[in-house]
Order: C-alpha cells, then structure tokens, then sequence
C-alpha cells in the first residue's frame, strides 16, 4: 500500500482529535475562514477544499498556516502509529464514509498498543463532548442531519442558549484554536 493511500486511510481518524482546517472553514468558523473565502470561494467541502487550501499553501495567513501545520501534525502522528494497523487489518477501507474507522473499531483488540492509545485519547474526547452537549444537541440540534460538522455548525448558532457545559467546552475548542493562530503571528521587536 502506498504512504499516500495509508495517509489518505488514517487522515479521516484525525478528525476525531481536531478539525480540519477546510472542514472548520466550510462551516464558517476557525482561523482558514477567511483564506477559504478568499481563495477558494467556489470550491465545496471535502477533497477540493482540501486541494484548493493546499494549492495556496504559501498565500495562506499565518494563523491558517499555524492551524494547517497543526492539523498535519496530528494526522502524521495517526499515521505514525496506526499505518501498520491499517495495513494489516483494513487495506481495502476506502477513505470516507466512516470505513476506517468502522473496520479498525472490529479490530480494536487486535490494535498495536499505540493505535490502541489514539483511539482510547479520540474516544475520551468524543464522550467528553458528547456529555458536555448531549442535552443541547436534543434541544436545539434535533432536526440536523449529523456528518460534515453539521452538528457542531448548529451549536455554534445556539451558542448564547447553549448549557454552560456546552459552552465551556466550545470555549476551550476555539481557545486552542485561538492560541495556535497567536503562535503563527510574528514577534514584533
């Protein structure tokens, strides 16, 4: 299998630890938005904004950038140490759709003990949101069909009637986020 298709493979599992610069982008939120606007207006979710933020790498603002890099740190580290697995157990998944995710989940007991270790740190953040807005997603997020952030993109227009729970763990999302696009800006001396 080539490092292109196991990247492609395990990239999908990243999104669990953090979103992806295009996927925050297409949904009008974090530090890409604007660089997607200005960029890549007409391209839609997935692949082609994938390709077009790619595309203009070098144009892109520091705190884009920052955010890029950081997302392509993450899912290196998914590769580093899930590749093998994928590999091993799910060399025919096909990226998108979940069928990763859903052939390594059959094969958790049989994961190398670090693929074992991102899994449990995505599962631990996952049901830490899920608690956090559980109730929130029921009230006002009922109706929203879940895949492509929609349900996050919901929440984010109910942000003042969100639960405190809710809102605190928005809050320290768009603080890390916030704190990686500081990184990205230069030191004025």
């Amino acid at each position: 299998m080539r490092m292109n298709k196991v990247i492609m493979l395990v990239a999908p599992l990243a999104v669990a630890l953090s979103m992806t610069p295009a996927a925050r982008a297409a949904r009008g939120t974090g530090p890409c938005r604007e660089d997607v606007q200005k960029f890549c207006p007409d391209a839609k979710r997935g692949p082609a904004l994938r390709d077009c933020l790619k595309q203009h790498a070098s144009e892109l603002s520091p705190a884009c950038q920052e955010h890029v890099k950081h997302a392509k740190a993450k899912v290196e580290a998914w590769r580093q140490a899930c590749q093998d697995d994928v590999q091993k157990f799910c060399p025919d998944a096909k990226p998108g759709g979940g069928a990763l995710r859903d052939c390594l989940k059959q094969h958790e007991a049989e994961l190398s003990p670090a693929c074992q270790e991102h899994v449990k740190q995505a599962k631990a953040k996952a049901e830490a949101w899920r608690q956090a807005c559980q109730d929130d997603v029921q009230k006002f997020c009922a109706d929203t069909k879940p895949g492509s952030g929609n349900i996050l993109k919901c929440l984010h227009q109910h942000n003042d009637e969100l639960s405190k729970s809710c809102q605190d763990k928005m809050a320290q999302a768009q603080h890390r986020h916030r704190h990686h696009a500081a990184a990205a800006q230069p030191n004025p001396q």
